[in-house]
């Protein structure tokens, strides 16, 4: 009976809205639905092949996608093009959980790492991202546990929601100036990186980004990038120097949260608003700067940040919020 009404649902959303059956299939938020043609705009032909332990389909501009590696090499050579047409994609999970792939070249012609394309390689240690990748999809490379090097030959625009997810062996987080997005979640919890090197160009850094890199010492946060997103480098317990450039505006709930080695930071006078939690349980925190225009301030910002003096003047947000009056000294 549920199916029943599922499949009059369906019709009635067809007959009532002239959608047909494939459009309603590409809203759908599933990422495991979105596909590489689909980001592409460009539908499939009916042509797919297998030439050696690949498997391709062919697209309506007559290019490539790869759907499906079935070897067992630990460094299969990805060809940028097969019989005079280009490989332009990786195709959700087409090497996923691969339990011999150990290195990936991801040729210059290839415009989209799919969803999923390599998640859970667990032998995987180096990457290198071709020249023209432009979108690395959800959970690309979520869980390659040994994955420790990762060569960017261009700036793809996004690096989508948990790319790199779980990556604990990663040693740099080096992104080259042209990335725009970082999505949720895409390299938390990549505990081995000492260093988080973020670009120009970088307009979005999503929530819990970049949360419990660990060994991570240093950060600039670029002046392109408004806003930072909640709890986005939540537990970076060894970040010790930390440079927000003007141009950010919003700091959101519990961005530097629990970042126990912070000692100072300054604030440009572009920040605008800080919700609550931004430094809660900093607990090294002996001196903030304050150049800002603020003009919301969130609770609990600086709990349990028992040393800090806020070195601001008469008049500012922090000045006259009673919370924090009692921090603040008027000698900037």
């Amino acid at each position: 009976m549920k199916k029943y009404l599922s499949v009059l649902l369906c019709l009635s959303l067809i007959l009532f809205s002239g959608c047909n059956i494939s459009q309603i299939a590409q809203t759908d938020e599933d990422p495991a639905k979105k596909t590489v043609d689909m980001s592409l705009e460009l539908s499939v032909s009916n042509k797919a092949f297998v030439k050696g332990d690949f498997t391709y389909k062919v697209l309506s501009d007559n290019t490539l996608v790869l759907t499906k590696y079935a070897g067992s090499l630990a460094f299969p050579e990805l060809p940028a093009a097969v019989d005079g047409m280009k490989l332009v994609g990786i195709e959700n999970k087409a090497f996923y959980a691969s339990e011999t792939l150990s290195e990936i070249v991801i040729p210059d012609s290839v415009l989209i790492i799919g969803n999923f394309a390599f998640m859970s390689c667990k032998k995987l240690t180096k990457v290198t991202v071709g020249s023209s990748v432009k979108n690395i999809g959800v959970s690309a490379f979520e869980g390659c546990e040994q994955l420790s090097e990762v060569i960017y030959e261009s700036a793809p625009e996004i690096i989508d929601m948990k790319a790199f997810y779980m990556c604990s062996a990663l040693k740099v987080i080096d992104l080259p100036e042209g990335v725009k997005t970082i999505g949720e979640w895409a390299f938390a919890k990549c505990g081995e990186a000492e260093y988080i090197r973020l670009k120009q160009d970088l307009e979005t850094i999503g929530s819990h980004a970049f949360l419990k890199c660990t060994k991570a010492k240093s950060l600039v946060i670029p002046g392109s990038c408004e806003i930072v997103e909640v709890s986005a480098f939540y537990q970076c317990k060894s970040l010790t120097d930390i440079k927000i450039e003007n141009g950010v505006r919003e700091l959101k709930k519990g961005v530097f949260e629990e970042c126990e080695s912070l000692v100072e930071i300054e604030l440009p006078q572009s920040v605008t608003k800080l919700e609550k939690y931004v430094f809660y349980n900093c607990l090294s925190l002996r001196k903030l700067i304050d150049n800002s225009s603020a003009q919301e301030l969130g609770d609990d910002i600086f709990k349990y940040c028992e040393d800090l003096k806020i070195y601001t003047h008469q008049g500012s947000a922090f000045y006259e919020n009673n919370n924090y009056r009692d921090l603040c000294t008027d000698k900037i």
